[in-house]
């Protein structure tokens, strides 16, 4: 088995890292001064990028890195290219945990990672936990015109201070554009776990950007003021182009208001009790938002804030039926009225978990697909 696993995280590693890139590598109980080689690891993510070159990769090594470890400061400084983007991820089979060091509601470090401009990088498979920048900011922050960013298989959970605090914020002038958001958990957190906001004056703030395959369950574990006030996704001012499908979303809203356009939302699965919404829409042209093929579930009867059923097609009004009856799980259970109900020209290929769609006549809804 032991060698089983060593042949395993070769092959990721070497997938990962074509034969041309270099890998790097980080540790809780790493130095900034040693070599950054899987033997002598760096501590700090800033301490790497004096390194980093499009096509290397950055491997976090399991443990806490709190505060960043004392030497990551807000802001990621390297981009990739097209052909060659750069990856900061977790090392195969460990989970690095950056924990910004807030206890209760006394701020930590503001930012975990600040994109300024910054393009073709990938974020995956890192855990973000108690960053609390109080500026109505997200731990992460796509912004100023970032581009062709992925942010993949990620656990966020308890970020932030108040309800301006979220998971990601994407923002900026110029537009941030080629955002994809995808397979991440996003559990506690004072706002949103995805904000995307510009003021009127500023050019907008997003195009292109995608949300699938997320498990949200942004009001677990909430005391102090539960209920409706956490929302899963925000899309706001002059937001363009954006796809929300095959996500999850227990008692985590979708909301959605002004200037935005050119909206998709299919393929989801959504039970909203204790005062939530599945989608609320106000102060927009709702002919900008194409909604089909969703399970959408509240258990007082009202999915929809502002949204209509008559303007709705293919949607689904019933429990969605989760594995073991859990709400803290994106599975549905083998009975689930979301399997084979998604729209196939709609879908994507593989599900929350890396399985393939679909398994059955036609792909499941929601964040999962049942064996």
């Amino acid at each position: 088995m032991r060698l089983s696993a060593l042949l395993i995280a070769g092959a990721l590693l070497a997938a990962a890292n074509p034969a041309d890139a270099a890998s790097y590598y980080m540790s809780p109980t790493g130095s900034d001064s040693a070599a950054g080689t899987l033997a002598s690891p760096w501590k700090s993510y800033k301490r790497a990028q004096s390194a980093l070159k499009p096509g290397d990769t950055l491997f976090a090594r399991g443990g806490t890195y709190l505060k960043c470890a004392g030497g990551c400061g807000s802001a990621w400084t390297k981009s990739g290219t097209a052909t060659a983007p750069i990856t900061f991820r977790n090392y195969p089979g460990e989970t690095p945990v950056f924990d910004g060091g807030k206890v209760g509601t006394t701020p930590g470090q503001g930012y975990f990672l600040i994109l300024d401009a910054i393009a073709h990088l990938h974020i995956k498979g890192l855990k973000v936990t108690k960053w609390c920048s109080q500026w109505g900011d997200g731990a992460i922050e796509p912004e100023d015109g970032s581009h062709d960013i992925l942010l993949e298989g990620n656990h966020f959970v308890d970020n932030g201070c108040d309800k301006l605090d979220h998971h990601i914020y994407v923002a900026g002038d110029p537009t941030p554009w080629n955002i994809t958001i995808r397979g991440n958990y996003f559990g506690k957190v004072s706002g949103a776990a995805i904000h995307c906001y510009n003021t009127a004056s500023e050019v907008g703030c997003a195009k292109n950007l995608v949300i699938e395959n997320n498990f949200f369950d942004v009001d677990a574990g909430q005391t102090a003021d539960s209920g409706p006030g956490y929302d899963g996704v925000i899309l706001r001012h002059k937001l363009t182009d954006v796809t929300v499908r095959h996500n999850t979303f227990v008692n985590s809203d979708i909301d959605i208001g002004g200037a935005v356009t050119k909206v998709k939302i299919h393929n989801n699965v959504c039970y909203a009790s204790n005062g939530h919404h599945c989608l609320s829409t106000w102060g927009f042209n709702k002919a900008e938002l194409v909604e089909h093929h969703n399970l959408w579930h509240a258990t007082d009867g009202t999915p929809f804030s502002g949204w209509s059923k008559s303007t709705t097609r293919n949607n689904i009004y019933t429990n969605p039926l989760f594995e073991g009856g859990s709400l803290t799980t994106h599975k549905l259970s083998t009975s689930s009225p979301a399997i084979d109900k998604a729209d196939p020209a709609s879908s994507v290929p593989n599900d929350y978990d890396g399985q393939t769609r679909p398994m059955g006549s036609a792909p499941d809804m929601g964040a999962d697909e049942v064996r």
